[in-house]
């Protein structure tokens, strides 16, 4: 496998809890009907295995579950594919700390000025203080009542 296989992804999925541990999963979209190879997790004693969720024509989305263990503090953990740099993060919360939540909604408009308006906050505070979790509205959804009628939402 290579680079040029991975059109998409990872696209990081947040499945649930199983008492402590997050259970997660890695989309990717790739093109060529080769399986790819195992997902490394730091943190998780087995590679991951891929399974094949859809296909169309030479595209085809694979998915990788796997869960981790949250610890004492917040953890960065890496995860990609063996001898394959760049590897991805994402970051788990520590237990039984409160969890740092960004809601989106719309497509990330751009601002009078032609700046990418909030997204660009968005990125520069998770750069500062990573979010955990990151719920989106979706691009169809006018989320504006959202913000309007939820005052921790628009804080």
């Amino acid at each position: 496998m290579t680079h040029d296989n991975i059109l998409a992804g990872p696209v990081l999925l947040l499945r649930g809890s199983l008492g402590e541990r997050w259970r997660l999963s890695a989309l990717f979209l790739l093109a060529g009907e080769a399986e790819p190879d195992d997902l490394s997790v730091e943190g998780v004693s087995l590679k991951v295995p891929p399974r094949h969720v859809a296909g169309w024509r030479d595209l085809h989305v694979w998915r990788f579950d796997f869960a981790v263990t949250p610890g004492d503090e917040d953890l960065s953990v890496p995860y990609g594919f063996a001898d394959m740099p760049p590897r991805w993060r994402f970051t788990l919360p520590a237990g039984g700390r409160p969890r740092r939540v960004g809601f989106v909604a719309g497509a990330g408009v751009r601002d009078a000025d032609g700046e990418a308006g909030v997204w660009a906050s968005i990125a520069d505070d998770h750069a500062r203080r990573p979010l955990h979790l990151l719920l989106g509205g979706g691009g169809q959804v006018d989320g504006s009542a959202a913000w309007r009628d939820c005052p921790t939402l628009a804080g």
